[in-house]
């Protein structure tokens, strides 16, 4: 498979807000400005389909605003997985 690109959108939304929301090709994903990184995964907690891109981020981790759960924003996994 090729890689390909999408634009995300300004720059200035993720510096701003530390967070952006995509939406492509039916996924919406969140995309995380995390010290000097840009983290991007499927914007829906697997608990109960809550938005992450609104979870407060700490120490690497987006926590779901619903029920608490944590997410590892290098790999996508929920924290003790």
């Amino acid at each position: 498979m090729a890689d390909t690109w999408t634009n995300a959108g300004p720059c200035e939304t993720l510096h701003t807000h530390g967070r952006a929301l995509l939406r492509l090709q039916g996924l919406e994903i969140a995309v995380f400005k995390h010290g000097s990184g840009l983290f991007a995964m499927e914007n829906s907690c697997p608990h109960a389909g809550a938005s992450l891109c609104g979870g407060r981020l700490e120490h690497g981790q987006v926590q779901c605003p619903a029920h608490g759960l944590k997410f590892d924003l290098r790999t996508g996994h929920m924290r003790g997985t």
